[in-house]
Formats: structure tokens, sequence, C-alpha cells
């Protein structure tokens, strides 16, 4: 493969990057060099045990709750963004 294939290939592939913090989450979005989204999230690690998870291990009714709580919040607002393909790293 030569360079510029490699620059046309590399620039067509959309990558998303998730940080899982402790009390929020990063969400960063390139194709390629071009930034196309960063967002910071109200949801981390840390909160989403703190709000969800009560006991060790956890009941299935708290993992369906922090299940939940995660779509509500981190998902569904970014879905439409998300629309076409991406690779999560």
């Amino acid at each position: 493969m030569t360079s510029n294939s490699a620059n046309i290939q590399s620039s067509a592939t959309s990558i998303t990057v998730l940080e899982l913090l402790g009390e929020t989450s990063k969400v960063h979005r390139r194709d390629g060099t071009q930034p196309l989204l960063s967002r910071e999230l109200s949801l981390g690690v840390d909160s989403l045990v703190r709000q969800s998870i009560r006991h060790a291990p956890p009941m299935p009714i708290e993992l369906e709750q922090a299940i939940e709580l995660t779509e509500d919040v981190v998902v569904m607002p970014l879905a439409a963004q998300f629309a076409g393909g991406t690779h999560l790293v």
C-alpha cells in the first residue's frame, strides 16, 4: 500500500474514544485527524456505582438500573451523532 492510499484509508476511518473517569466520562470522536466531537458526560464509574449499586455482588435490579441510567445519560443523547460507522477505542 502506498503512503497516499494509507492516508486516504486512515482519514476515512472514524474512531471514537471513551474515557471512563470517576465522576464523569469523556467521548472523543475523530475522522482521521479531524476532530468531530468532544463531550464530557455527567456519568462516570464512581457516580454510576454510587447511584445504582448497593450490594456486593450487585442484585439484578441494581444492574438493570445502572444500564438504564447509562442509556439515559450517555447513549441516547449521543445516538444521533453516531449514526455513521465508527470504531470504539
